[in-house]
């Protein structure tokens, strides 16, 4: 039996590629996954014309580029468009950084209070999204990491190697997720019945700083070849505590991330 199609948008990002990989390893979809090159998430046309030839039955939307407001916003209103009037299950990526930062964690209930470009935009992406495709699932998730070649895992060697002069901050806190434990948590919401925003992120609060340590001793470093910091002794405003209650999504039985000091260092 010919397995359900599931459309994976900015498939050869870090998550698209973990999705890639999980499905390869355990089935049950048909994995689609267009460059930006193929299909142009901004452009309704080509969109549609994707779904058109696929027929998925499912999306998930993780495609986006940080400092393009018209693919992260545009192009996850026409994602969603498309997916509902093809009848297809969406879950759209969003991210923790909705939020401006607080002392407690935050929950699903919490009204997104962005302070940066990138949040606000996101923030929008997530209006647009369920304004478009009421049954969507708006996955909010963390800092995620992979292995070396990761972005957050990267930034940490190139710095403990003398190759960027980049400081941690001890009170920027986030819930760090592994890639790969992210994309069976994706898989897993495009074959369940979740709608609207939904909290899918790690199980502890970790410091940039803490972050960097652990990535360090996980590829046999020594912790102080990274150097440590505060934002407020960088003269930086950006959210210090931006921690994710993730509670919902365990009770829902999603198959949620690990600690990530189990995690690093690999792939």
């Amino acid at each position: 039996m010919t397995p359900p199609v599931l459309l994976v948008t900015g498939g050869s990002g870090l998550l698209g590629t973990a999705i890639r990989a999980h499905v390869a390893a355990h089935g049950g979809w048909e994995v689609v996954a267009p460059s930006h090159g193929e299909v142009d998430v901004c452009d309704p046309a080509a969109v549609s014309a994707a779904f058109n030839a696929r027929r998925p039955a499912a999306v998930i939307h993780c495609a986006y580029v940080r400092e393009d407001r018209a693919v992260n916003v545009d192009g996850a209103r026409v994602v969603a468009r498309c997916a509902a009037a093809a009848g297809a299950r969406l879950v759209h990526m969003s991210t923790d950084v909705v939020f401006a930062g607080r002392e407690t964690p935050y929950t699903e209930d919490d009204a997104p209070d962005p302070v940066h470009d990138y949040g606000r935009a996101k923030a929008d992406a997530e209006r647009e999204v369920m304004a478009a495709h009421a049954g969507a699932v708006m996955v909010r998730t963390s800092l995620m990491y992979g292995g070396a070649d990761s972005a957050p895992v990267r930034m940490v060697l190139d710095a403990a190697a003398g190759r960027t002069e980049t400081a941690f901050f001890a009170d920027e806190f986030r819930s760090v997720a592994h890639v790969s434990d992210m994309a069976a948590a994706v898989v897993a919401l495009a074959g369940m019945d979740v709608a609207g925003p939904l909290h899918v992120a790690g199980p502890e609060p970790v410091s940039r700083l803490d972050f960097a340590r652990a990535v360090c001793r996980a590829h046999g470093l020594p912790e102080t070849a990274v150097r440590g910091s505060t934002l407020a002794q960088a003269g930086l405003s950006r959210p210090g505590n931006l921690v994710l209650d993730s509670s919902r999504a365990g009770s829902l039985g999603v198959p949620m991330p690990g600690a990530c000091g189990a995690r690093l260092g690999t792939g």
